[in-house]
């Protein structure tokens, strides 16, 4: 399926806007792909090695549970993965962190 973008939040949901505009079912092989996505771009914020670091590296979509500010964790065919920030990314990306590691 092709997505006009993904987020995190649509991954753990499985559903995602089509090129289309639509709001269409993920299919769990969609779904494990996105989360790679989110999750390598997750890793490279994390010291190689640290607590953090393992727990996301072993975490899986379907044991977290959902937050808004999932949906901030963007990809998009142009950009690839990236975190639209609210006020300060710093305390933002380590929210997220530790939102998907509790």
């Amino acid at each position: 399926m092709d997505y006009k973008k993904v987020t995190l939040e649509n991954v753990i949901d499985g559903r995602a806007q089509d090129i289309n505009n639509n709001l269409v079912d993920m299919s769990d092989e969609d779904r494990k792909y996105y989360f790679e996505i989110f999750r390598e771009f997750l890793l490279n914020t994390c010291r190689r090695g640290s607590e953090t670091y393992r727990d996301i590296n072993t975490v899986d979509y379907w044991q977290i549970e959902n937050c808004g500010i999932f949906r901030r964790l963007v990809w998009t065919e142009k950009h690839g993965a990236e975190y639209v920030v609210g006020q300060n990314y710093t305390d933002e990306i380590n929210e997220v962190k530790r939102l998907i590691t509790q």
